[in-house]
Order: C-alpha cells, then structure tokens, then sequence
C-alpha cells in the first residue's frame, strides 16, 4: 500500500504533453525537486550546540528556579514620618535584624532593629531606625521602593541570623511525535524514477518531520490527556497518555508586547529597553532572536539609513545569524523564522530568549529524533518510521520576550 499524499505541491508553471505518433523519445529530468529545505533554526541551534540537548529519563521534566539577589524592596503603605523609628511592612519574608535600606526619593537611610511579625504572607512588619540618629522620619508617599544594602554588624557584634532559599520547583513534559512513510515495490522500482522517488519521499518526510518538530516547539501548549482514544486506518483504537510540551510562544508570558504600523528600529529599541532588558536582572547581555519576514524586512529597511553595527552573517549549523549591537555590549543575535511565514501575529513578530536559559530535553527514547526501516519482509512495500520525544525546557521566563503585531 503506496502512502497517501499529504499535499498537493504548487511550484510553479506547469503544462501537458501528448504523446504523439513520432514522439517515441522523451527526456525527462529524473530527479524531483524540493523547493523547501530551508533550515529549521530552533531546532537546529537546540540539538547541534553545545549542551543545549540534554536527556530525560521520564516523559515530565523538572527543574528548580530561585532569585539568588533582591536588590530593591516596597514599602506600600509608605513612611508617615514625625519619629526617630516606624513599624513598617516590607514586601520581603526575610527581612532580619541588622538589615539595611536606603530610600532614594528622600535619601534616607535605615536600619532594621525588632522583627515584629510576619503574618502576612510574603511580607515583613517591622521596626525601622532613622541613621544618623538625631532626626525624625520624613514622610513619603506609598508605594516607596528601598534599596536593600545588607545586613549592617557593630563592633563585637554577632553574625546575623542565618537565611535560607526557598526554590520554586517547575515542570514540563515530552511530546512524542511520529511520522510513516510507504511506497509499493513497484515505485521504488519504478523507470521512471530509477528508484528515485523513494529516496526523495524519504528526504522529504524527513524535512517535514523536523519542521513539524520545530512547530511543535514553538506553539505547542502544555497538557496530559490520560486515556485518550487514537486510531488509524491500520490499526483499532487504542487507548494512552498523549503530552504535550509548553512551547516557547505559550512560556513567555510576561514580557509581550503589541505594536503597530512599521517594525522601525525605534519600535524594536524600546521593546529592547522594555521589554528585553527592563531590569537588572533579565538574563545574559546576549539574546537569541527569531523574526518574521515582515518585521525583520521594515527593521532592515529603517536601519539602512542610519549608522548602526551590524555584522555579517556567520554561517553556523547552516543557519545565516547576523548581531545587532545595542546600549553598549548588548545584542541580539539576529535569525529568521520560517515557520512565521503564514501565522498572524508573528508573521511581523520577534521573538526573544535567553540562550543560556533554553534547552531541549528529550526522552526517554535515547535519541532526539530516530528514522527506522520499518519494511516487512516478504512484503511488496517498502517503509520508514520516524519518531522523537522532545520538549522545551525553558528557565528564567521573565528572560525572554514577545513582541507582536495582532492584526
């Protein structure tokens, strides 16, 4: 049983011919073309780079997630003034005695001296002296951001009271994919194609299969549906856990972005600056970027008339990745999406993530992506299989960004 098409292909001019009564010789070009073998860039940068592929030996992934430094803490309430000390609560659980903040509007400085409660989840009420002593607590209106300067220790003083992390422990899961491919002995056989065709169907399921893996990468939701029903025109109904990982585009959640008009350079520095970079700590001072045709074409475009470096394109993996310099030693390394060709909104959309932050987990099969014979013997048929269990493991969300036209 010869396989079913999946498409009908439309590459061009096309015409008919009629053999006629003196037309014995005919000349036809053997091998078929594949007009799309464009890299799949995720996918690709993912499995061929340096630790990015790692192995699971359970189909749901974990990983732990902590914030090793606060730099800066709120005061909702505010600061009421008119005394040497105020209780105040601080939106930190572990505020101690000893610890320091500066509140720069005023430029007043603190001191921690009694702990008095933390029943509210996530805060500390405590008791904040003025430093220097000598002056009273000036008003400030709430919400007031301090700055955390450290635990402060006396002369023959005592170390502070110890503090410990609390990790936020995260998960995701595996999809398993799998794709056939079949043709009858008589086609593999064929004169026309002198055996040919098999080795083009296999060329071309086997690019399919990896774009639909980059797809599945992408867009991808999370879910696990136990006892989900599948079946096919060859076998009954059976019956399993079917996953799904939480694809890139369904993991950044915070830093999204809309816009609208032209993809400018000065569109894509303030998404950079609000986005991207927003705080102190957003992740590495280089960001991998994947961009529609649209938006990278108006960016292009705009920046061709200012002065701006840019270098040429490095050739990697067969990936074309050129960098964007921006704000002193940030960048963006710079790659086009094929798969946000046809998809509103990311078909004029960006896509930012940390490329210390990203990995594909696969298992627990050993391999990422693994094409079998699966020809029968005594069979008239000839047949592969292929198959992969890959998800996203993507650390540090608030690490990558979206920006995107919705229209």
């Amino acid at each position: 049983m010869a396989s079913n098409p999946v498409a009908v292909p439309n590459v061009g001019v096309s015409g008919t011919f009629t053999v006629g009564t003196v037309d014995y010789i005919r000349e036809v070009q053997r091998d078929v073309v594949v007009y799309d073998r464009v890299s799949s860039p995720l996918m690709t940068w993912l499995s061929m780079t340096k630790g990015r592929l790692r192995p699971t030996s359970n189909a749901i992934f974990e990983w732990f997630e902590n914030q090793y430094d606060t730099g800066t803490l709120t005061i909702t309430a505010g600061f009421t003034g008119g005394a040497a000390t105020e209780d105040v609560e601080i939106t930190s659980p572990t505020v101690i005695e000893g610890d320091t903040f500066c509140e720069p509007i005023s430029n007043q400085f603190f001191i921690t001296t009694v702990i008095i409660d933390r029943n509210t989840a996530g805060s500390s009420h405590v008791t904040l002296k003025l430093l220097p002593s000598g002056s009273n607590i000036v008003a400030v209106a709430g919400p007031v951001t301090l700055v955390n300067c450290g635990n402060n220790m006396m002369e023959n003083g005592s170390f502070p009271d110890s503090k410990g992390t609390k990790p936020t422990q995260l998960q995701n899961t595996v999809t398993k994919q799998a794709a056939s491919i079949e043709i009858t002995d008589e086609e593999y056989h064929s004169p026309n194609y002198w055996g040919n065709k098999w080795f083009t169907d296999k060329e071309a399921a086997i690019t399919q299969f990896r774009k639909d893996m980059e797809r599945n990468l992408l867009f991808s939701k999370y879910y696990i549906e136990t006892n989900f029903s599948q079946t096919n025109t060859l076998a009954a109904a059976r019956t399993g856990t079917l996953r799904g990982t939480r694809g890139l585009l369904n993991t950044i959640q915070t830093n999204v972005q809309s816009y609208s008009g032209k993809c400018t350079a000065a569109v894509v520095r303030q998404w950079l600056r609000t986005a991207v970079w927003p705080k102190k700590y957003s992740g590495s001072a280089t960001k991998m970027t994947l961009w529609g045709p649209d938006a990278l074409n108006d960016f292009t475009q705009d920046i061709s008339t200012q002065i701006r470096l840019t270098t040429m394109g490095n050739q990697l993996y067969g990936l074309n990745i050129y960098e964007f310099l921006f704000m002193g030693n940030y960048r963006i390394l710079i790659m086009q999406e094929p798969e946000f060709y046809e998809v509103s909104p990311y078909i004029k959309g960006i896509v930012a993530v940390d490329p210390n932050q990203m990995f594909m987990r696969s298992g627990p099969i050993p391999d990422f992506m693994r094409v079998e014979n699966t020809t029968l013997p005594r069979v008239q048929t000839m047949s592969i299989g292929m198959k992969s269990q890959t998800g996203l493991q993507y650390q540090m969300e608030t690490s990558g960004a979206v920006l995107k036209q919705p229209s």
